[in-house]
């Protein structure tokens, strides 16, 4: 049970330092203000703020509220800031971590503009870690880049060991042993070179269940006896406890189970001494299964039950799940079936709920934090769009002046000739002659600005969807080159080829948006080439284009079309629009789904319809799924990306030959895409 541990040591480890950063920082507010009423009076609404549970969040943000005001009224942008970081500490602490980051992304702004990098490092620490426990990896990566750049730039070597500490944590977790080591001893060297005990002491303790984890148990202890040491001389009674179950653990491992039994008992000892319940739950599970291995079953159960007890207590269900499995066991060895049976039927439920919950926090966190990078890119496009309509605004300002300043012109030039129209014909006719020189001016003015118009919107529409989705590849293949760079001498072959797989796979996004884009663009100058087409050679041609997407999702394509029927069409745009709805309809089909390509022929038009048995669409996606404001493609049932470019293409090319396109959908039914087209002369001839 070591790794249930694990995770509370190295969060332990961080908090301690982290928490004294923040109380440090808290009290150099103290010292420096003797306005310090209100400064006291805020760390004092704020201290009763942390003291309510996740459960009573509307008592605890009434008092964030009161500090928030306070700040305010001071007009103390510190202040302000002090607030957002201990509500966004407050969520963190809570596991709210979506909700953390939105005040953790506010309150670095303004450390930005306080020029405070100490304390902005340690909020793009939090930030990492909140993306960390979200399952982004990713931007968890971006955030302790961004921490270690803060760090190197006031030369703070306990903070670059704190960051060092993170991301040696995150390899643990993806079990990649050697590289979190290596970012273990990086973080050790500086604590030991600045002669911070406690820093010494988790990093030692941290390299210890690397190394043991990886199969090397006596060097692992080797590295807990380090950690003790310094636990002993800083009086860290729950490091010590700690350390010790983890020494059991490893004896456990090398089947000493007396030995184990030792090191277990004196964790016991000391978490009773400090009232750790979790310590206590996981010493008599451990115990437990040791009186298990070595067939003492009364006893296992015992213990089992002194666990269980504690983890209800806790609310911890993975504690209860491993007591449930001992109890099962031990009752059956003993030949009480009933109970074996009765503690099974339990740890199944424990562990499906477990499951259960697991799966529902990834899909609520995945949601919240896709909500929250819509809002963002919300805000950046309003922010755009403002900035647009200045421009408009100033453009059409300056249009207004000019034809103002022409009309002006021509009204005295006019008023010239006709006074002087009596007395000179020639003049008159001249004068003739300029007005309709002008009035044509006028309507090829015209006709460019209509032009310049379309092309500027072409070109807003062009630079939004470039900029929104060449975003997140272009952001990924950053942060994945950035941290090549900077430890490139500490990652292995396999780990580097990862990152180049993750750079190429963001590289072929980018690409494939930038393609569509092109043939887009393209469509925008190129005259229509129409000529007759026969529909089913082209589904056809299409179809085994996409052979291979449908059968690695084992998707049927069924064409249900005349071989005779033409249509007067562009081909290259028409086999465009066939590619994008026919590969749409794989990507969101089930597994074993199937595909119906199927036309007729109505007024003069051909009718296609591709239908599909997938995930289908809600009415309000229905509604926005051709515009190009609205271009933010859902995953495939396959977790298949896109980038909502291609509908927005088949509308254009359909409209641009005279038909028109549409959808029908029902959400987990599947969705029917229909255009239409008109139908071939030829055919038409047939027909009559």
């Amino acid at each position: 049970m070591k790794n249930y541990l694990l995770l509370l040591i190295i969060i332990g480890s961080s908090s301690s330092i982290w928490g004294q950063d923040i109380l440090s920082n808290r009290a150099d507010v103290q010292r420096v203000t003797n306005k310090s009423v209100a400064n006291s009076e805020i760390t004092s609404i704020l201290k009763k703020a942390n003291t309510f549970s996740i459960k009573e969040v509307d008592s605890a943000t009434i008092y964030f509220h009161k500090a928030m005001a306070l700040a305010h009224t001071m007009k103390s942008n510190k202040q302000v800031a002090e607030v957002l970081l201990s509500k966004g500490l407050y969520y963190h602490n809570h596991y709210h971590y979506v909700e953390a980051i939105k005040h953790f992304e506010e309150v670095s702004l303004l450390l930005v503009e306080l020029k405070d990098y100490s304390k902005l490092a340690l909020v793009n620490i939090y930030i990492g870690s909140a993306y960390e426990y979200s399952y982004s990896e990713d931007k968890a990566f971006k955030s302790y880049l961004r921490a270690l750049k803060n760090y190197r730039d006031i030369k703070d070597e306990i903070g670059i060991a704190k960051v060092y500490s993170r991301i040696g944590n995150v390899y643990y977790q993806k079990k990649n042993y050697t590289i979190s080591v290596d970012y273990f001893n990086k973080a050790l060297e500086l604590y030991k070179k600045n002669q911070d005990k406690s820093g010494v002491a988790y990093s030692y303790s941290s390299i210890a269940n690397s190394i043991t984890d990886s199969g090397d148990y006596e060097k692992g202890l080797e590295f807990y006896s380090k950690s003790n040491e310094m636990f002993f001389t800083l009086k860290d009674d729950y490091g010590v406890a700690v350390n010790y179950n983890n020494i059991g653990d490893t004896y456990i491992n090398l089947k000493q189970y007396d030995k184990a039994l030792e090191y277990f008992q004196k964790s016991l000892t000391i978490s009773k001494k400090i009232d750790n319940k979790d310590m206590l739950a996981v010493i008599y599970l451990n115990v437990a299964n040791i009186k298990y291995k070595q067939n003492n079953f009364q006893e296992a159960i015992s213990y089992a039950n002194k666990s269980q007890k504690i983890s209800i207590a806790i609310d911890d269900l993975a504690y209860q799940a491993e007591n449930l499995s001992t109890l099962s066991k031990a009752y059956e060895k003993i030949k009480n079936y009933q109970k074996a049976l009765k503690y099974k039927n339990q740890y199944i439920q424990a562990k499906e709920k477990m499951l259960s919950d697991n799966n529902d926090g990834k899909v609520l966190l995945f949601q919240q934090l896709v909500d929250h990078e819509k809002k963002l890119a919300t805000i950046n496009d309003l922010t755009i769009k403002n900035e647009n309509t200045e421009l408009k605004l100033q453009s059409k300002k300056r249009l207004s002046y000019f034809f103002i300043f022409i009309f002006s012109i021509s009204i005295g030039f006019i008023a010239f000739l006709i006074v002087q129209q009596n007395s000179k014909k020639k003049a008159y006719k001249l004068l003739a002659a300029k007005s309709e020189q002008i009035s044509v001016m006028n309507d090829e003015i015209q006709v460019q600005r209509d032009h310049l118009k379309d092309l500027n919107s072409a070109k807003d529409k062009f630079f939004k969807i470039l900029a929104h989705d060449l975003k997140n590849p272009l952001s990924a293949i950053e942060g994945l080159t950035e941290l090549m760079i900077e430890d490139d001498a500490s990652l292995d072959e396999t780990e580097k080829m990862l990152f180049l797989k993750s750079i190429n796979e963001s590289a072929h996004k980018a690409s494939s948006i930038l393609n569509e884009l092109f043939i887009w663009a393209i469509s925008q100058e190129t005259i229509l080439k129409t000529k007759s087409i026969v529909l089913f050679s082209l589904i056809s041609d299409e179809i085994k284009l996409l052979e291979i997407q449908a059968l690695h999702k084992k998707v049927s394509v069924i064409i249900n079309v005349d071989t005779n029927i033409s249509v007067d069409a562009d081909e290259n745009m028409l086999a465009t629009v066939l590619r994008n709805l026919i590969s749409n309809a794989i990507k969101y089909s089930n597994s074993h789904g199937e595909i119906a390509v199927t036309t007729k022929e109505e007024n003069g038009f051909v009718e296609v319809t591709i239908k599909d048995d997938g995930i289908g669409m809600s009415q309000s996606e229905i509604k926005n799924i051709f515009t190009a404001d609205f271009n933010k493609s859902k995953m495939g049932t396959a977790n298949e990306e896109g980038h909502g470019l291609g509908l927005i293409l088949c509308k254009e090319f359909i409209e641009k030959q005279g038909g028109k396109i549409w959808v029908q959908s029902i959400v987990d039914k599947g969705s029917e895409f229909k255009f239409t087209l008109p139908l071939s002369v030829q055919n038409e001839k047939q027909l009559v």
